[in-house]
């Protein structure tokens, strides 16, 4: 799905997207902050405070969506970039587009085809997690302080959480969704 597509139809659900990407470009030497602990938490609060602030206009206008372009995000602020990848909200792939709305975030590959049901899903996800179609627990909640994430297909948005999806993968069937059979190039992340 391509931007322009994508804010049109988050227009058409009367959202606005706004392209956040560049509110964390910092002028810092990043190789610096590998020696320099006191450089790179630096670094960190000013990430943590422009977050903050993307967090703020979500709490007082629930019809925003940020988007950030992870491809120019990984050259902008690497040390967000791994900081999003190690708490599994991406994957390690940086042709990635991330969405944030006041109750969760996706992401999908950029330029990757995706069916319009899975924005408006997104878009409508309110104050709960989502439901596996195979185990049919709710995923996407924070239980014990850690969030279950799950996957979900991107043809016949067909939501498996990361417990059937591990269990799927044992059994080489992780290449395929569970309910149209497609075989997925990647799967999507979404939760609350």
């Amino acid at each position: 799905m391509n931007i322009e597509k994508l804010r049109n139809l988050l227009k058409e659900q009367k959202c606005v997207l706004i392209d956040y990407t560049e509110k964390f470009k910092l002028d810092v030497d990043f190789e610096a902050t590998k020696e320099n602990k006191e450089l790179e938490n630096d670094v960190m609060i000013k990430t943590a405070k422009i977050f903050a602030h993307m967090d703020y206009k979500l709490m007082r206008n629930t019809n925003l969506v940020f988007l950030l372009d992870i491809s120019k995000l990984a050259k902008y602020n690497p040390l967000l970039h791994m900081l999003l990848v190690s708490n599994s909200e991406l994957p390690l792939d940086t042709n990635v587009l991330y969405l944030k709305n006041s109750d969760n975030f996706m992401w999908f590959k950029n330029g990757e085809d995706i069916k319009n049901n899975i924005i408006t899903n997104f878009i409508n996800q309110k104050e709960k997690g989502y439901e596996c179609n195979v185990c049919f627990e709710e995923y996407g909640v924070w239980r014990g302080g850690s969030t279950i994430g799950g996957s979900y297909c991107g043809v016949c948005d067909f939501r498996t959480c990361a417990k059937c999806f591990k269990k799927a993968s044992e059994h080489n069937l992780n290449n395929s969704c569970f309910g149209c059979r497609k075989h997925q190039s990647n799967k999507y992340i979404m939760m609350n």
